[in-house]
């Protein structure tokens, strides 16, 4: 970790050691350094300087730091990148070693001791190619700037091909001379005066500076004055002048005295560039929050210049600044941004200091009425589903440096002439519809050999045809076509235009593919169709994402998802709110974008989507995997579960698929470190995209559990392509999870990469004394026989809330809310402790009882009632929460229920007083006394029929239809001898049974079997007497 070379300070950590191990490190000291200190762990180590260098030999383990504190007067430091490549100075009281060495000496001094060390203001310049580049760490700081580039007038006294074009390989020579005694000048002049602190002239690659010459300066360009003169001078070295207080010049020339022989034999006087510093002048940095859009600056009026820009300032020196926006767009100007805030176009400023302005944009996008709709064409490439027509109005654009392709191709041609067949692309779109923009865009992923678009349609015609319509009208013809990067190719017509097909017809293709140079093609990646002219009073923002993400919507801060309605034409900023928990990633949908605040004008309704990292990354050296199943030792890119977890996206864990054919289900395993609150899991599937064998389709992810049991967290089913897949989960405390391919392209089951997110958010934890009061009288309740008193529930809540409060009682990061829940419940609880159980022993003994009755032998009034109190009594007597007052009322009414109960009627007599009746000559008596036997004959039948009679109303038929044969007379007067024999012994039996029942006939008052009577009896005794009060 270092700053160098503006900062001395370096420090070097060990990232990675099992164990103590020894560690040769070797450091070049550069020569200008005076002074430094060695540290390792903190503490102050001896290492002396050996030829320039620090030798360390130590024994490091994980954690180790080595620090090095060297003394670095560094003055300045200028580079610049051109073509891949960066070049610069740095300059010092000494020199430091970032590329090669013009000067022998100052080679030879890095290996004298320091205190025979010249430490002469000397330089370096250094060039490093772009592998250099990116494995060496040069950074660009300067606390002065070359102002030389913004002189606007150069003069010599020879050709001149650009002494301050910032290319020091090239310059202005004079020309050729005899002898070296010649006086040969160049000069630069600037708008105004301007202090100058450093003067330094490079001599060019070809030709070397003079051997004597001076420097003069002027305000007016006629009164110069020399500030420094200068003899001997190698002309191979560039020479710098620092200047002990700042100059105030317009004007700066260079004039030799003595000029360079060079391998010609001639005299020349050759400056490669002259570089002027200021430490008083500041830098105007003008950037784009989108670098796709080419928007240009106007500068004091001048011509625009294109962004991003630079240039030298001085304070108090005022400025206008207009924008010039790019109206081939869909983005907007929006706003200045930065040191300076505005949202008008054009603005006035007055810096006293480095001044960085942003220009930012916003979406301005209206109603794309292509949308969705369907895509045809004559010529398309069947085999990519990439580069399918219906690509064309997906609503996904293609942006500059986008990966991948999406769009539409036609098949590869060899000439860029299609005029005899020309390729169309035809739109349906549904219905008529009313338009007068339309915008094609182009591939961006692939440019042409110069830089350029390539495969845009050079000639083409666009035409229309509406629903009633037999024949196309052509709207617009297009000729010599190319398109500039990162905007689409507009056409905006001054009319509305009522069509439902929309026909491109190329006939020239654009330029071909730079890999590719002598294939052509005709490919777009959107094509979107507007009406500018007729917009609507209110469109509709909604933003959607993980739920409960937070974002802010114009500073007010709301969460997902977010839908809100605004005025045409209002101006609406989104931004994701981030922190520990959440990272952005980018947006989707009506923007495609990875800038985290986005700007929209509403002119449409827009639909976006927020893609957020939620949680930290779980390093995966914290974690070890394993599988069921492996191919190892590994196969190519294939290999063993730890492959899933080596940061290397190329390489895969793959099932074996050696020893056996395609056996899913197959699980991978993370083993944590210690237990880690999960919060989602990200699974990247194999990326070589011309395999998918491996991809998991149908997951399960479980996570085992502080107590070693495993918790399915989710399970679902993914696409099976390519893409990254994302489960995010309630956060949960596990020290391993566990992944399951259930169903898998090619029946195996492979994975890249498998990233773990925790959630580490810690909640402040609440106040518990009251929870600990209320926990410590639960114990106690529980242990008395308050507890065992309770009905069965109310135990059973009172574990679970015990439980739980003191689950929360030692969780540290438990928050009040849940304190508060917690010891509210168990309060209640122990409240309901009251709810004591009753005594059943009564109801018992009432339900014997009541199970020996033999319903067969009572009427059927009361037998119903019977059974549902018997069975109510049977439900409350297993029931582990029936109270006392229950008992009671159960079997209070299985009691009644059993007293009303009555015995069914004894109808033997009756039958053999009917039988006798029924006999009986009607002939022999009088019409009169028979019909009075009839009329008792038929009441006595139904009563015989009647299934509820009682023994009463049988003994009174019985003695109705006896007096009724009594009372029969026969035709001649008489009273026949036999009837009344007959009757007399019935009406002696009847009144027998009146007055005295037999066991087997019970009259209807008798209430329960005479078995039964003494069990009852007892019964009634217990439940009537004995009811205790619970």
């Amino acid at each position: 970790m270092s700053n160098y070379p503006e900062d001395g300070n370096i420090e070097f950590s060990v990232l990675d050691c099992n164990q103590n191990t020894n560690l040769n490190l070797c450091l070049f000291v550069p020569s200008f350094v005076s002074s430094y200190q060695v540290c390792v762990d903190g503490k102050t180590v001896d290492a002396p300087v050996e030829n320039g260098f620090i030798h360390l030999n130590l024994s490091v383990k994980k954690g180790t730091k080595i620090s090095f504190q060297f003394d670095l007067p560094v003055v300045f430091h200028n580079t610049k990148e051109q073509n891949g490549h960066i070049s610069g100075l740095i300059y010092s009281k000494g020199f430091v070693e970032l590329g090669w060495f013009q000067n022998q000496q100052n080679i030879a001094e890095q290996n004298l001791p320091f205190s025979e060390r010249t430490l002469t203001p000397i330089y370096e310049r250094f060039h490093l190619n772009s592998t250099e580049i990116s494995s060496t760490p040069v950074q660009i700081i300067s606390d002065r700037f070359n102002i030389a580039s913004s002189g606007i007038g150069i003069s010599s006294s020879g050709n001149y091909t650009g002494i301050n074009d910032g290319n020091r390989t090239n310059g202005w020579f004079s020309e050729p001379q005899e002898t070296s005694n010649n006086s040969q000048w160049v000069g630069i002049g600037f708008d105004n005066i301007c202090p100058i602190d450093i003067v330094s002239i490079y001599p060019s690659s070809s030709q070397g500076l003079p051997q004597s010459f001076t420097i003069e300066v002027s305000n007016n360009n006629k009164d110069w004055e020399v500030i420094q003169n200068v003899s001997g001078h190698n002309p191979s070295l560039p020479y710098i002048l620092e200047l002990e207080q700042p100059k105030q010049l317009q004007f700066i020339r260079i004039t030799s005295s003595e000029l360079s022989q060079m391998d010609d034999g001639k005299f020349y006087m050759a400056v490669g560039e002259v570089e002027l510093y200021s430490s008083s002048s500041k830098v105007l940095s003008i950037t784009s929050d989108m670098a796709s859009i080419s928007d240009q600056i106007s500068i004091n009026g001048k011509t625009p210049v294109s962004l991003p820009y630079q240039q030298l300032i001085f304070p108090g020196e005022e400025i206008q600044l207009q924008i010039i926006p790019n109206l081939n767009n869909e983005y907007t100007f929006y706003q200045w941004n930065g040191d300076i805030q505005s949202d008008k176009e054009t603005i006035h400023i007055t810096p006293q200091e480095h001044t960085n302005l942003i220009v930012e944009h916003a979406y301005s996008g209206i109603e794309n009425l292509a949308l969705g709709a369907t895509v045809t064409s004559n010529n398309q490439m069947l085999i990519d589903p990439d580069w399918m027509p219906q690509n064309l109005t997906d609503g996904i654009y293609q942006y500059p440096n986008q990966k991948g392709a999406n769009g539409f191709t036609s098949n590869g041609l060899s000439s860029q002439n299609v005029a005899e067949q020309p390729i169309e692309i035809q739109l349906d779109l549904g219905s008529n519809q009313q338009f007068n923009q339309i915008k094609l865009y182009p591939r961006t992923d692939c440019l042409a050999e110069d830089g350029t678009i390539a495969s845009f349609p050079k000639d083409f015609t666009i035409s229309i045809k509406g629903e009633q319509e037999e024949e196309f009208k052509t709207i617009y013809t297009a000729v010599d076509i190319q398109p500039e990067k990162g905007s689409p190719f507009t056409v905006l017509w001054d009319e509305i235009y009522t069509a439902r097909y929309i026909k491109i017809t190329t006939t020239k293709l654009g330029k071909a593919v730079f890999d590719n140079p002598t294939v052509y093609y005709l490919q777009l990646s959107e094509i979107v169709l507007n009406n500018t002219l007729n917009q609507k009073e209110n469109y509709t923002l909604a933003v959607d994402g993980a739920k409960g993400v937070p974002v802010k919507v114009n500073n007010k801060q709301v969460t997902l998802p977010y839908t809100e309605e605004f005025k045409q034409g209002t101006k609406v900023t989104v931004e994701p709110i981030q922190d520990d928990f959440y990272s952005f990633s980018n947006w989707e949908g009506d923007i495609y974008q990875e800038n985290p605040t986005q700007q929209i004008i509403m002119n449409t309704d827009h639909s976006l989507r927020l893609n957020v990292t939620q949680g930290t990354l779980l390093p995966h050296s914290e974690m070890t995997a394993s599988a069921t199943s492996e191919t190892n030792p590994p196969d190519f890119i294939n290999g063993p579960a730890s492959f899933a977890i080596d940061d290397n996206p190329t390489t895969i864990w793959h099932t074996n698929y050696k020893t056996s054919g395609p056996v899913l289900p197959q699980s991978l395993t993370l083993q944590f470190q210690q237990p880690e609150n999960i919060f989602q899991v990200v699974y990247i599937p194999r990326t070589d995209k011309d395999s998918k064998n491996g991809i998991i389709q149908k997951y399960q992810l479980e996570g085992l559990l502080q107590d070693g049991s495993w918790e399915v967290l989710s399970k679902g089913n993914w696409p099976g392509n390519n893409d990254t897949q994302s489960i995010t989960i309630k956060p949960t405390k596990v020290t391993a999870i566990r992944l399951t391919a259930l169903e898998a392209v090619g029946g195996y089951a492979s994975c890249a990469e498998l990233n773990v997110y925790v959630d580490n958010r810690m909640v402040p934890s609440g106040d518990k004394t009251v929870l600990n009061a209320v926990i410590a009288y639960a114990e106690n309740a529980k242990v008395s026989g308050e507890y065992d008193n309770a009905i069965e529930s109310v135990q059973k809540s009172f574990d679970t809330a015990l439980e739980n409060a003191k689950t929360v009682a030692v969780n540290e990061n438990a928050s009040q809310e849940v304190i508060d829940q917690a010891w509210k419940t168990l309060l209640n609880e122990i409240h309901k402790l009251g709810f004591i159980a009753g005594d059943k022993e009564s109801l018992a003994s009432l339900i014997e009882v009541a199970k020996k009755i033999d319903l067969s032998k009572y009427v059927e009034a009361g037998q119903a009632e019977f059974t549902v109190a018997l069975e109510a009594a049977k439900g409350v007597y297993n029931d582990g929460d029936a109270m006392q007052a229950e008992i009671n009322d159960v079997a209070d009414n299985l009691l009644n229920a059993m007293l009303n109960l009555r015995f069914k009627a004894d109808k033997s007599i009756l039958e053999d007083v009917l039988a006798k009746a029924n006999n009986i000559d009607a002939t022999t008596y009088t019409s009169e006394s028979y019909n009075i036997l009839t009329i008792a004959i038929n009441e006595a039948k139904m009563v015989l029929e009647n299934e509820n009679a009682t023994q009463e109303e049988v003994d009174a038929a019985v003695q109705s239809v006896q007096a009724a044969m009594d009372q029969l007379v026969t035709v001649d007067g008489t009273v026949p001898e036999e009837m009344t024999s007959s009757t007399n012994d019935i009406a002696t039996q009847t009144g027998q049974e009146s007055t005295t029942p037999k066991a087997n006939a019970a009259k209807t008052g008798d209430f329960v079997p005479i078995v039964g009577i003494a069990t009852l009896a007892v019964a009634g005794v217990v439940l009537v007497l004995s009811r205790k009060k619970k």
